[in-house]
């Protein structure tokens, strides 16, 4: 049984690397938007799973690079499931918490209504479609502030900012799950070893991050804390802070289907940073 994860040189396609280790990786130079570039090495070597980690993040370049994003995150897919047939191979494909619009009241289900407000979300949202019509053996995980020690993300940002000794205004009424990549591979790969390659007795759209809720704000100051540095923080909010693409204020998702479903655990986010800011940064 042979596992392809795509993406790999991004920070969850990096995770992957350090929990799953009989698994092919393939960065950029597997280029799935091109469906015979695809085609061509399906057909060179049988492939089980495929896990697909390949994405365009940038959140607020999205906005005007829409091309490029919709290739990545959407045409990539389309590719994928036209040769799932051919291929016979399982998918889990990866999404976001920005497919909603952050006015609910509570944390988000899997079956709650979807309305992206930025361009990003948008195209991951089309990319759930695509699975869901087109599909009989896939998973979707929704995940939420996605941080590696490799990579860009918000953790490092901070990390380089605070070390050079420089105050932070930090947007305080952004309200989500910051999620380790490790964690969330290391739980991708529980489910494999649990489950085997055939998700279609329980395929669909699966919440995941790490327990517990936070600000931006309240994310900035914990790094600060388990770091032990001296910086000023400062609450701020949304409006003073303005960006190209729209945030949810509100993107905590709710669990309890990936608990029950699939039997997993998770860890508080707290405990998750500070295991990764001692370990590894």
């Amino acid at each position: 049984m042979k596992i392809l994860v795509t993406g790999a040189n991004g920070q969850l396609g990096t995770a992957f690397k350090n929990v799953i280790h009989d698994a092919i990786f393939f960065g950029r130079e597997l280029d799935i938007t091109s469906y015979n570039t695809l085609d061509n090495y399906l057909s060179s070597v049988k492939i089980d799973l495929i896990i697909n980690c390949a994405a365009y993040t940038k959140v607020d370049k999205a906005e005007d690079e829409k091309e490029e994003a919709l290739k990545v995150n959407t045409s990539s897919i389309e590719n994928l499931v036209k040769l799932q047939e051919k291929y016979n191979f399982s998918i889990i494909h990866f999404s976001t918490d920005y497919v909603f619009d952050g006015k609910s009241s509570r944390p988000y289900r899997e079956t709650d209504q979807t309305c992206p407000i930025n361009y990003y979300g948008q195209t991951k949202l089309a990319s759930e479609d695509i699975l869901i019509k087109n599909s009989n053996n896939y998973l979707i995980f929704r995940i939420s502030w996605l941080y590696y020690r490799f990579g860009y993300n918000f953790v490092k940002t901070m990390l380089n900012i605070m070390g050079n000794g420089k105050d932070l205004n930090i947007v305080s009424d952004q309200i989500g799950s910051p999620t380790n990549a490790f964690d969330l591979a290391d739980v991708i790969n529980k489910i494999i070893n649990n489950c085997g390659y055939n998700f279609t007795d329980f395929k669909g759209i699966y919440n995941f991050s790490n327990e517990g809720v936070a600000s931006w704000y309240d994310f900035a100051k914990a790094i600060s804390r388990i770091k032990n540095y001296n910086n000023e923080i400062k609450p701020i909010l949304t409006k003073d802070y303005p960006t190209a693409a729209k945030r949810p204020s509100l993107s905590v998702l709710d669990k309890s289907k990936v608990k029950s479903e699939l039997n997993v655990n998770t860890i508080h986010w707290y405990d998750s940073l500070e295991r990764e800011l001692k370990e590894f940064l």
